[in-house]
C-alpha cells in the first residue's frame, strides 16, 4: 500500500508544481488578497472551503492508490507463476493508470498545462481511434481480465467439493470479460430515463432560458442558419422582438430587471456584487409565482458576478457555490486525476466549486451542466424554471476549445461564433431534457440574451471610433458589454416568446419591431397568467402584442440603458489577467468572512453609480450622458441610432423644432437627473485617475501575446 500511496501523491505533487510556482505572480505577490480579505484567510469561510478542496483532492488520490494496490494484489493472485512481487505489480498498475489519466486529461482538457503541451499527441489517431482512448480501453481490458482470473482462482478452492472446475472456463471468461468492458466503453446508452410527470394541470409552466452575451446579428429570423439550428427552431415559431434592449448590459442588473419588471435604479440593482441589503427587488416574478403554487427553480453555470440565490424567490438554486473560494480553487484546479473526475457524478460531490462551473473555464464541460440539471430538477405541479447559459460569455473557451486568438480583421471573431455554436448545442440538450421531464407539455417559454457583446470594431460603434473628441472624453467603445452606450451590440438583446405544447411552439413566426425592454417580460407573464401584483412595474406588458393587437403609441417609447463600473482593463480577450489592474480593482471589493461572498465596499457604491454613461433611446436618436473627468461632469451627445457624427447638446432642444430631442432630454433628466447633478467627484479616499482609450485598446490587444498560438498585434 505504501508504494501505491507514494506513487499517487507524487503524481499529485508533480502536477501541482507549476501552479505553486505561480503563487509569486498574479494574486499572490501583491496586496490583492489582503485588500479584499478581512482578517486571516483561515478565520473565514474561504479558508474552510480551500481546506475542504485540499482534503477532497487528497481523498481522490488516496482512492487512486487504493485501486492500484488492489490491482497489484489481484495480479499476484491471478498470475502466481510470474516472478513479480506484489510491490512490482502495484507499481506497474500505478504507472499504467497515471499514463492513462495523463493522456485522457491532455486530450479532454486542451487548456490545462498538460493539454497545451501534449493535447495533440494524446488525441493522435491510431487505426482510426484516438491514442488516449486506445490506452484507456487496453487498460480497462487488462484490469477486467486480471480481476476475472483472480476471482476464478480464488473460487476454485471454495467450489472444489462440488466437483466444479472453474479453471476449465478460465480461458473463455478471460476473453469475454475484456470484450464486455470494451463494448461498454464503446457503445452509448441505448435509452434515456423516462421522466415521471404529474399529469396536466390548469396553469402552464413558465420557462426562461437566457443565453449570455448573445448578439442579435448572429440570430437570423429564418430557421436555416447552420450556426444556431436549435435556437432557430424555437425562434422560427415564436414572437420575436427585433428592437429589444436591456437597461444595463451586465448579467446581474439584467436578470433583476427581467425578474422584477423594474429599472435597475428602482431596485438598486445597478451594479454587480452589491451587498444584498442594497438590492430592494420587491416581489420578483419567482415570488409571485410561488405564491400561486409554482415551484421555482433558478439554474446557472457561472456565478462570479451574478449572485442570484434563494432570497430572490427561488425554492431551488442550481449553481456553483457563490463566493471567493471559487476564484482561488479554480486557479489551482489543474491536476490530471482531478480533471478527468471533475465532470463526473463523483466530481460533483468532491469538487462542488468546479463541477459544471463555467467560471473554471478550462475544465468546463457544457454537457455536465445539463446532466446536473437533469439529476436535480424534479417536476411536480406547475414550475417556474429560470435558466442561464453562459458559454458564449468571456473567456470564450471551455474544456475542448482553444484559447481565443484575436485577429484585427475579424468583425465578429471566430472564437465567439464557435462559442455561440456550442451554446446552441447546449440549448438543444437543455430543451430535450425539459421536454423529457414533461415541463414543455404546456409552457410559456421566453428565450433571451441578457446583453450582447462588442469587439472594438467600427461596425459595433455608432460614432467614429477614431474621433479625437470621443477619445478625449474616454467614450471610445471597448470590447465586451456594459462598457459603452454608443455600441448598440452591447445592449441590444435577443427576445422571443411562445406558448409551447408537447415540446413544440404552437404559433408561427411573428417579427415585431416595436421598441421593448427586458423590463417588459415580467409584466407580460403576470398579465398572461392574470396574476395579482403588489407593486408597479417600470416595464410594459406585451400580452396584447403577443395576441396580435397593435399598440399605436409604442413606436414613440423612450427607453434607457447605461454602462456599469469600468476600471482599467483587467482581462484580455485571450483570458490573460493584468496584474496591476487586478490589484487596483481589488481595492473596491471585500470578502464577507461568514458567507464568503465577494461584494462591493459600501463607500464606493454611490461613486460607481455616478461614474458611468447613461442614455435615453428614442425612435431615431439617442441622447447620451458621457462622464468627462477632466471637466468633472457629464456631457450630452445626440447620436443617430443608425450611426454618425455625435452632436454636443448643452441645453434642452426646442420642443416645437425638435420634439424627439426635447423628449429625450426630458426623459434623461427625469430618470438620471439627480445622479447627473451630483457631478463627478473623486474616488473615495484617493485622487481619481483615468485610463485613456488608447491605453485600454493597447492592453486589450497586446496582453496575452506570450500564450501559445497568440498573434502579436501592433500597438
Amino acid at each position: 500500500m505504501g508504494t501505491a500511496l507514494a506513487a499517487s501523491l507524487s503524481f499529485l505533487v508533480a502536477s501541482a508544481l507549476q501552479k505553486f510556482s505561480d503563487m509569486n505572480s498574479m494574486m499572490f505577490n501583491s496586496p490583492i488578497i489582503d485588500s479584499a480579505l478581512v482578517g486571516s484567510i483561515w478565520d473565514m469561510r474561504l479558508g474552510l472551503n480551500v481546506a475542504l478542496f485540499v482534503i477532497a483532492l487528497l481523498t481522490l488520490h488516496i482512492g487512486f492508490a487504493v485501486a492500484g494496490w488492489l490491482m497489484g494484489r489481484a495480479s499476484l493472485q491471478a498470475w502466481p507463476r510470474t516472478t513479480a512481487s506484489a510491490r512490482h505489480w502495484t507499481l506497474l498498475w500505478m504507472l499504467a493508470g497515471m499514463a492513462a489519466v495523463t493522456l485522457a486529461s491532455a486530450a479532454g482538457y486542451r487548456n490545462t498545462s498538460l493539454g497545451q503541451r501534449y493535447g495533440d499527441l494524446a488525441a493522435t489517431p491510431v487505426a482510426g481511434f484516438a491514442l488516449h482512448d486506445i490506452v484507456a480501453v487496453c487498460l480497462a481490458m487488462a484490469a477486467a481480465t486480471t480481476l476475472c482470473v483472480a476471482l476464478l482462482r480464488a473460487t476454485t478452492v471454495r467450489w472444489a467439493p462440488f466437483r466444479w472446475r472453474p479453471r476449465r472456463s478460465l480461458g473463455w471468461l478471460a476473453i469475454a470479460a475484456p470484450v464486455a468492458v470494451a463494448a461498454g466503453l464503446a457503445v452509448p446508452a441505448l435509452g434515456q430515463r423516462e421522466a415521471v410527470t404529474n399529469g396536466p394541470h390548469g396553469a402552464p409552466n413558465v420557462i426562461f432560458i437566457g443565453i449570455d452575451s448573445l448578439r442579435v446579428d448572429v440570430m437570423p429570423v429564418s430557421a436555416d442558419s447552420a450556426l444556431t439550428p436549435n435556437l432557430n427552431r424555437f425562434l422560427s415559431r415564436s414572437t420575436r422582438f427585433t428592437d429589444a434592449v436591456t437597461p444595463l448590459a451586465r448579467t446581474f442588473p439584467s436578470w433583476m430587471s427581467l425578474l422584477t419588471g423594474r429599472h435597475p435604479h428602482t431596485t438598486g440593482a445597478f451594479n454587480n456584487l452589491l451587498p444584498r441589503d442594497l438590492v430592494q427587488t420587491g416581489g420578483t416574478l419567482a415570488d409571485i409565482l410561488r405564491a400561486e403554487g409554482y415551484r421555482t427553480v433558478y439554474a446557472c453555470d457561472e456565478v462570479r458576478f451574478s449572485n442570484v440565490d434563494e432570497t430572490y424567490g427561488f425554492d431551488q438554486v442550481l449553481t456553483p457555490p457563490i463566493g471567493a473560494s471559487e476564484f482561488l480553487i479554480a486557479f489551482f484546479a489543474d491536476a490530471p486525476l482531478l480533471n478527468v473526475t471533475v465532470n463526473t457524478r463523483l466530481g460533483s460531490w468532491l469538487f462542488p466549486h468546479l463541477h459544471a462551473n463555467r467560471g473554471a473555464a478550462r475544465l468546463y464541460d457544457p454537457d455536465a451542466f445539463v446532466r446536473w440539471l437533469d439529476r436535480e430538477i424534479a417536476p411536480h405541479g406547475p414550475s417556474f424554471i429560470a435558466t442561464h447559459l453562459t458559454l458564449s460569455h468571456w473567456p470564450y473557451y471551455w474544456d475542448e476549445a482553444a484559447v481565443p486568438v484575436l485577429r484585427p480583421e475579424e468583425t465578429t471573431p471566430d472564437f465567439y461564433l464557435n462559442a455561440v455554436r456550442r451554446v446552441d448545442q447546449q440549448f438543444g440538450d437543455l430543451w430535450r431534457m425539459l421536454e423529457r421531464k414533461g415541463l414543455l407539455d404546456d409552457a410559456l417559454v421566453v428565450v433571451f440574451s441578457d446583453h450582447g457583446e462588442s469587439f472594438m470594431s467600427q461596425d459595433d460603434s455608432l460614432v467614429p471610433i477614431d474621433s479625437p473628441e470621443i477619445i478625449r472624453m474616454g467614450a471610445k467603445p471597448m470590447w465586451g458589454h456594459g462598457t459603452s452606450v454608443l455600441a448598440p451590440h452591447q445592449y441590444s438583446i435577443v427576445l422571443a416568446m411562445s406558448r409551447v405544447v408537447r415540446g413544440q411552439p404552437v404559433g408561427q413566426l411573428r417579427v415585431v419591431d416595436m421598441p421593448v425592454s427586458l423590463e417588459d417580460v415580467t409584466p407580460t407573464i403576470v398579465d398572461l397568467l392574470q396574476l395579482p401584483t403588489a407593486g408597479a412595474f417600470d416595464g410594459r406588458s406585451l400580452a396584447a402584442t403577443l395576441a396580435g393587437e397593435p399598440v399605436a403609441t409604442s413606436q414613440a417609447r423612450i427607453r434607457f440603458t447605461e454602462t456599469e463600473f469600468n476600471p482599467r482593463v483587467i482581462a484580455a480577450i485571450t483570458g490573460k489577467i493584468h496584474t496591476t489592474a487586478l490589484s487596483e480593482l481589488s481595492q473596491y471589493y471585500t470578502v464577507d468572512p461568514r458567507t464568503d461572498r465577494v461584494q462591493l465596499k459600501r463607500e464606493y457604491v454611490q461613486w460607481m453609480r455616478r461614474t458611468r454613461q447613461f442614455a435615453a433611446l428614442g425612435p431615431t436618436r439617442l441622447l447620451a450622458a458621457v462622464p468627462v473627468p477632466d471637466e468633472g461632469r457629464h456631457l450630452r451627445l445626440m447620436v443617430p441610432r443608425t450611426g454618425g457624427l455625435p452632436q454636443r447638446v448643452d441645453a434642452a432642444p426646442d420642443a416645437a423644432a425638435d420634439p424627439e430631442g426635447a423628449a429625450l432630454w426630458d426623459q434623461l433628466e427625469e430618470r438620471y437627473g439627480a445622479i447627473l447633478a451630483e457631478g463627478l467627484t473623486t474616488r473615495p479616499g484617493t485622487p481619481e485617475t483615468s485610463q485613456t482609450d488608447e491605453s485600454r485598446q493597447r492592453l486589450t490587444l497586446n496582453s496575452g501575446r506570450s500564450l501559445p498560438g497568440r498573434v502579436s498585434l501592433p500597438q
